[in-house]
């Protein structure tokens, strides 16, 4: 057989392969740490912490809470079936045990969120902050109902390691070999206390794409 087109054939073999792989599941590998999933529930109890000057815990109503962060900003949270965290119309969803502290002199509420193992982890980057770093990350403009995006804040890590993360999901267009366009979901992790982008999952085909912006 003619070597060029058994060199043709493998080519398109593995172009189908791709292009069959971009439409079924999400075809994302993460390109840092793992993710974990979600769990407890979003009600509030404990002592607060008066040494910080935050001296009254409060659980949430059903329904919306109105209240400001540590920086004075906006923040509502409404309580149902899961828990909304809502800053400059921005909304991570999740069924994370979060533990609202109030600093009545100030009028400011400190969120933690208290792990199954005893651990916990105060949320210190809000929802649009997250949302901005991880769009960076992967080269999008907007998270919105176009793009199917979503943004969750939930359990990652375990043991020591074990944190509160956001993670924004998204599809996205690649061009393939710079002729085909095909679209994907990609993800990013950002964690919640430190704001740093601590995982990016993309196709495992990506290296191949150019991701055009949008």
């Amino acid at each position: 057989m003619n070597k060029g087109l058994i060199i043709a054939s493998v080519f398109f073999v593995a172009l189908a392969l791709i292009l069959v792989s971009a439409e079924g599941g999400d075809g994302t590998g993460p390109e840092g740490k793992g993710l974990g999933e979600g769990k407890g529930l979003g009600l509030g109890n404990g002592s607060g912490n008066p040494a910080l000057g935050f001296h009254e815990v409060r659980g949430f109503a059903n329904g919306m809470n109105k209240m400001k962060n540590e920086k004075g900003e906006d923040m509502e949270i409404e309580r149902g079936e899961r828990l909304q965290l809502r800053v400059r119309n921005i909304t991570a969803h999740s069924d994370l045990n979060i533990t609202p502290e109030d600093d009545l002199e100030q009028n400011r509420t400190r969120l933690r969120v208290n792990f199954p193992n005893g651990k916990n982890s105060e949320i210190k980057i809000m929802p649009d902050s997250a949302n901005e770093r991880a769009l960076e990350r992967l080269k999008l403009k907007v998270c919105n109902l176009d793009n199917n995006c979503t943004i969750q804040l939930k359990e990652t890590g375990k043991g020591d390691q074990m944190r509160a993360s956001y993670e924004v999901q998204a599809e996205r267009h690649f061009k393939l070999l710079g002729m085909f366009t095909t679209k994907a979901q990609v993800r990013a992790e950002v964690d919640a206390e430190t704001g740093e982008v601590t995982s990016v999952g993309k196709p495992w085909w990506s290296f191949l794409a150019s991701q055009p912006a949008e």
